[in-house]
């Protein structure tokens, strides 16, 4: 395998898909990330009929829909009380051979991926940050001294700046809103899955 042509920054799960198709089309790359490991909380919970599609060109979409479940309505909620349920069943019928709408964590998510990927030979570069390119006439160039070895923050400089996030909130905020940003912001910051009722919303499977 020649030198990689092709960078890819970021290892979400659109990183890892384009490094799967790149790698069953035989083309070299790298994928770097500057984080030191894959995140264990999730920032998003669904994937649309159209991923799926995408992923089953890959062979992968058995395996997310496996992984995953379908959703049978959304409850829009305000604390205690429900406001709304919203039916959703096989919102594409017609429309798609995937018609339903999937749940499936981002961080579950991206570890199929990395498994696929590994499997077939790549892996992810953590702890490596791309630092600067060079402009060329056919495009951007990154050379090696360009992709940087990262390291995390320690562990102090992280909870400063988490304090320095909470004194924001406190002058802006108040009550239980302030509260839950706060509480939000240490799980993240631990890498820890915000709670569902942070977001205000509960689903239902089938």
């Amino acid at each position: 395998m020649g030198e990689p042509q092709v960078l890819i920054v970021g290892a979400g799960p659109t990183g890892l898909a384009l490094a799967l198709w790149l790698a069953t089309s035989g083309t070299p790359f790298r994928l770097i990330d500057r984080k030191g490991g894959p995140d264990e909380g999730s920032r998003a919970m669904a994937v649309q009929a159209r991923t799926l599609e995408f992923y089953r060109q890959l062979g992968v979409a058995d395996d997310v829909i496996a992984g995953g479940f379908r959703l049978d309505r959304l409850h829009l909620r305000n604390e205690s009380r429900e406001i709304a349920a919203v039916p959703l069943g096989d919102v594409g019928k017609g429309l798609s051979p995937y018609p339903f709408a999937l749940s499936f964590p981002q961080d579950d998510h991206k570890r199929l991926l990395m498994d696929r990927l590994r499997a077939a030979g790549h892996a992810v570069e953590w702890d490596t940050e791309l630092t600067g390119f060079t402009q060329q006439e056919g495009g951007v160039r990154a050379d090696p001294g360009q992709c940087a070895v990262v390291h995390a923050a320690p562990a102090g400089e992280r909870r400063g700046l988490l304090q320095r996030l909470a004194d924001m909130f406190r002058a802006s905020l108040g009550g239980v809103v302030q509260q839950r940003l706060e509480l939000h912001l240490r799980r993240i910051l631990d890498g820890v899955a915000a709670p569902a009722k942070v977001f205000g919303f509960r689903v239902s499977g089938l």
